[in-house]
């Protein structure tokens, strides 16, 4: 990237400071579908409208900057250009009635925000911990029920998948090759660092969670907000293969089985270790979510089990379920809370998808040869550091003298 660009970039994420979320959303709504010119009074006049740009807008929040196309770069300068102008006219953004003008309309439909400003200076993007960080994403006061402020929690997870594995897909696409493992976490570390930041979700110091809290096994670091009763974890990826997107889909598929103890996905902390300037740097990041804290007891091996078949789910092991589409592991009583009116919570656990391509049979053993290995995780085994591998929850040990991995 040029310096010019850079400069260009850098006055883009100043002026288009929707996030695609939020933009997405204003699109949809009724004020949205009225904003700025329309496409005829757009042609008529020789300029490009609003839609448009919003589409735009959108393409290039998903895109990494370093993959941005000539036609985006121009779209960054129009979006630029109009913004800037558009903030400078004269007029108000609320008419007496209190309703949006059509100045505060455009200024939406083209990616600008001025209430995110404060008395015309930086984007004041201060997070109050006293309240719920994931407020932050249920924003839009026309879009107030239950069902679309959860639906909005689970889609800011799916863009994030979507734009973490399109970005890997286009360096692999690139390179004509595989990335290894080291390089895909680095990869996804950095997507994952624009991503938080293009959409507002960059959680900029750790003094910004509640109280830490002792606790969170091997990969989470607790806060405790005590007067939402809202606990907080920040995830370092160890169960995850530090594999972000890994870790995003698991969040999807806890709130798809244990629907009383939902993840809030709140967003990323770390370390930019100056991503921003130099692009060689590779961000340090961990995953942030939220979850209300439950008061009760550790459940009992046998209360696990009972609960588990209530829903549906065979044991494998002491700590391990199955069922058709799931394993779910580390069910251990620490991660499991009986409540005093008897209820169970799941509030941790390790959830992977079955492959259909194995047959998972209770007890019996699957031998794999190396070559069904590497094709089912996508990349070629070191001869030492892979000598055991997991696939889908599934563990693997390699039989040095033959040219196959055995069901651990």
């Amino acid at each position: 990237m040029s310096e010019s660009q850079k400069e260009t970039y850098k006055k883009w994420k100043d002026l288009v400071n929707m996030s695609a979320s939020e933009l997405k959303r204003f699109m949809d709504s009724e004020e949205g579908k009225k904003a700025g010119l329309s496409r005829k009074e757009a042609k008529e006049l020789g300029i490009h409208y609003g839609r448009e740009s919003a589409r735009w807008i959108l393409k290039m929040k998903e895109t990494p900057v370093s993959e941005w196309t000539p036609k985006m770069w121009e779209w960054a300068n129009r979006q630029i250009s109009f913004n800037s102008r558009m903030r400078g006219n004269k007029g108000k953004l609320y008419d007496d009635k209190g309703r949006k003008t059509r100045k505060y309309l455009s200024l939406l439909i083209w990616g600008h925000n001025p209430e995110k400003y404060k008395d015309g200076g930086e984007i004041d993007k201060k997070i109050n911990h006293n309240q719920n960080i994931e407020n932050k994403l249920n924003n839009n006061k026309n879009e107030n029920s239950k069902e679309n402020k959860e639906k909005r929690k689970s889609e800011i997870i799916e863009e994030a998948i979507s734009y973490i594995s399109r970005g890997v897909r286009a360096i692999e696409k690139k390179q004509s090759r595989s990335l290894s493992k080291d390089e895909l976490k680095d990869l996804q570390s950095k997507l994952a660092f624009e991503f938080a930041k293009n959409n507002d979700l960059w959680i900029k110091s750790i003094d910004l969670l509640p109280m830490p809290i002792e606790g969170g096994g091997n990969e989470n670091s607790l806060y405790y907000d005590e007067k939402n009763g809202i606990i907080y974890k920040s995830n370092n990826l160890f169960n995850s293969d530090l594999n972000i997107a890994n870790y995003l889909k698991y969040i999807l598929n806890h709130n798809y089985i244990f629907k009383n103890t939902k993840y809030n996905f709140v967003g990323f902390i770390g370390f930019s270790h100056n991503y921003e300037n130099d692009k060689k740097a590779t961000p340090y990041i961990e995953p942030v979510i939220s979850q209300e804290f439950i008061i009760g007891n550790k459940a009992s091996i046998e209360d696990i089990e009972n609960y588990m078949q209530s829903i549906g789910f065979k044991k494998i092991d002491e700590y391990k379920y199955h069922n058709d589409e799931f394993i779910i592991s580390d069910l251990r009583p620490r991660n499991v809370v009986k409540s005093k009116d008897g209820k169970i919570y799941v509030i941790d656990n390790i959830i992977t998808k079955k492959d259909s391509n194995i047959n998972f049979e209770l007890g019996g053993e699957i031998t794999l040869t190396t070559e069904q290995v590497e094709q089912k995780l996508g990349r070629k085994l070191h001869w030492w550091n892979d000598a055991i591998v997991t696939i889908n929850g599934v563990e693997y040990k390699k039989v040095f003298l033959k040219n196959e991995y055995k069901r651990i």
